[in-house]
């Protein structure tokens, strides 16, 4: 059973949004597309990082990629 939540944890990262205004991008790069906006307290499920951008997907199902300096993992 300890083994099936370490690799839960594992796999399903959560983090929240620290930032007041967080625009989320359709792909990892500073001149991507604002795909929508999230605001500070959102929780978000963590997939990804790549060049100081990490991937997120919300409890909907909606994703995009989001600054890491604007979420804190929890």
């Amino acid at each position: 059973m300890a083994k099936n939540q370490v690799d839960y944890f594992s796999t399903n990262k959560q983090g929240i949004i620290f930032a007041s205004v967080a625009n989320v991008k359709s792909s990892p790069a500073t001149q991507a597309k604002t795909a929508f906006v999230l605001h500070e307290g959102t929780k978000v499920n963590l997939k990804e990082t790549s060049g100081g951008y990490t991937r997120i997907i919300l409890a909907n199902g909606t994703e995009g990629w989001l600054k890491s300096n604007d979420i804190k993992e929890i």
